[in-house]
This record gives C-alpha cells, structure tokens and sequence, in this order.
C-alpha cells in the first residue's frame, strides 16, 4: 500500500506514483474477501513481514479458484502476470523505487499457507461465502418449464439425449497382447 510522504517537500519527479485504482465489482469482491480473511491470526513473527496474511490468502484464492490453477507454483506464476489494477485489488506492497507491486514468490506461498490452521481460514472463507449463499437464495430462480425443471436443464438434457441417440454403438475391446492373463493361474 502506498503511504504519503509525512513532509511538505514534494517528492522527486523521478519517483513514479502507484497506479490508480480501478473500482469495479471484482476488485470491490475481493477487497471484500481481503477484509474478511483479516480475521485469521497470522503465525509468522512480526518482525520480516512483507505481505499481510490477508493479501497472500486471497492470492491463493483467486489464483486457485478463477484462474483454475491447481498448484502452489501455478499460482506463484499467475501472481507474476497479472496486472497492476489487480495486484493493487490484493493490497500489495507498493515498491516506489521500481514503479511496481511487490508479489510474493512461490516459497513464500508454500511456506505461509503450510503455518496457518485450516479450520481458522476454513471459519473466514465461510464467513465470507455465508452472506453470498443468502442472497443468492433470495434471487428467484430462473425459468420453469411445465415438468418442474429449469429450462437450461431440460435443453442439456436435451442436447445430452440428442448425442447419446447419434453417437456409434459401442465395441467390445479385447486385449491381445496377454496382459490381460497377467496374474492368472491356472485352474
């Protein structure tokens, strides 16, 4: 986060300024969730710290949940690429000195996310998805058909008879090569 200097000396032209925030609904959800998971207890010791617990959780989050990756490594790398509005939506370390957001590697993930207690961020999470599964509840669904179900429903149905009806019989496959007598014994 990008603090102001305390003296009425104007900065240099040569410090570049942070990059301004865009408020749009992704980055208010995840200022959002960086809120709510403030409530774990940080493990580490005070002294070192360069990324509040909050923001390296909820990079594991996204990296994990949206971009779809399913590693520690993969997410690192997402951290890498993504954009300044983003990492500033994460409440990153803003370096002045190279005009960038401070992103923490993959060992720092691996390292903090294996301290904490998962029943605590297990806690935050649901406190954070609670309130979004009641107002999801008070939305009308949407369209019926006659038979109950939702239309979206009833045309992947559809299209899924559709396929199975066109769709080639199956054959019996048969394993000549013997290993399908691997472990056999004689009767």
């Amino acid at each position: 986060m990008f603090v102001p200097p305390s003296s009425p000396i104007p900065s240099p032209s040569w410090i570049p300024a942070p990059p301004t925030r865009v408020d749009t609904r992704d980055a208010a959800q995840v200022r959002s969730l960086v809120a709510e998971l403030a409530a774990v207890p940080d493990p580490r010791a005070r002294k070192g710290r360069r990324f509040t617990l909050a923001s390296l959780l909820v990079l594991a989050v996204c990296a994990m949940t949206s971009a779809g990756n399913d590693s520690l490594t993969a997410a690192a790398e997402w951290c890498q690429r993504a954009t300044h509005q983003e990492l500033a939506a994460f409440e990153l370390p803003y370096d002045v000195s190279t005009a960038r957001f401070r992103v923490p590697s993959e060992k720092t993930l691996r390292r903090v996310l294996g301290l904490l207690d998962p029943t605590e961020v297990s806690a935050a999470g649901f406190a954070y998805l609670r309130p979004l599964l009641q107002q999801a509840a008070r939305t009308p669904p949407g369209p019926r058909t006659p038979d109950g179900l939702m239309e979206r429903e009833q045309r992947r149905a559809h299209r899924r008879a559709k396929d199975e009806d066109v769709s080639a019989p199956r054959r019996r496959a048969l394993a000549v090569d013997g290993k399908c007598l691997r472990g056999a014994r004689p009767s």
